[in-house]
């Protein structure tokens, strides 16, 4: 996963948080950080800002579709 501007920011911001429960982020070499964790989040997004393509998951089914709807909404830009 990467994100390419301001505008692409914003909505992933956007979209972690409308989520309910934890979002991960898991780097290449296995470490997670939850996204909706104050402490991490800031770790986090600038992993994903740095990292290559690393992994997001979310543990309900409403979350996922929430990221789902923002890699829909990013394609389709």
């Amino acid at each position: 996963m990467t994100i390419n501007n301001k505008k692409e920011l914003e909505l992933f911001e956007s979209t972690i948080d409308s989520c309910k429960d934890a979002v991960w982020l898991v780097t290449s070499t296995g470490k997670q950080y939850d996204l909706k964790n104050p402490m991490e989040y800031h770790t986090g997004m600038s992993l994903l800002l740095d990292e290559t393509d690393p992994e997001i998951y979310a543990y309900s089914r409403e979350d996922m579709n929430r990221l789902y709807h923002y890699f829909e909404m990013v394609r389709a830009a």
